[in-house]
């Protein structure tokens, strides 16, 4: 289960995972993204999957992960904040964050929200 909502006060998207998260709920989630109407220069996203469990394999990550920089074009860039608490969904976001190459998509993994707020909200 993935749910989304957008705070306009700290321009913040937040995602929540939930349960079993599949590759195909994954590319629905960036696909929306990619079809809402807002759109800041700097899109700074929440996400938080400490009560998700993870099914796909980890060679799909990339998959995934192209469909959100097709966001990114020659003015905008993503603040990505991974909450992650179980190790699999850990692994995969700290795997996404080291071989990021986009120089305008900036992935990060926290254990705390707060950690991750502070973050997201620093710049």
């Amino acid at each position: 289960m993935v749910k989304m909502g957008y705070c306009l006060e700290k321009n913040i998207l937040n995602i929540e995972l939930k349960r079993k998260i599949g590759r195909k709920e994954m590319k629905e989630c960036w696909e929306r993204i990619n079809n809402d109407s807002y759109s800041p220069i700097t899109l700074r996203i929440f996400e938080d999957a400490s009560l998700a469990e993870f099914d796909f394999k980890i060679t799909e990550i990339d998959q995934i992960c192209r469909i959100l920089e097709h966001q990114i074009d020659g003015s905008r860039e993503i603040r990505h904040a991974m909450l992650r608490v179980n190790p699999l969904p850990t692994a995969y976001g700290i795997m996404r964050e080291r071989t990021n190459n986009n120089p305008r998509y900036f992935p990060k993994v926290f254990s705390t929200r707060k950690m991750a707020m502070e973050w997201l909200l620093e710049k």
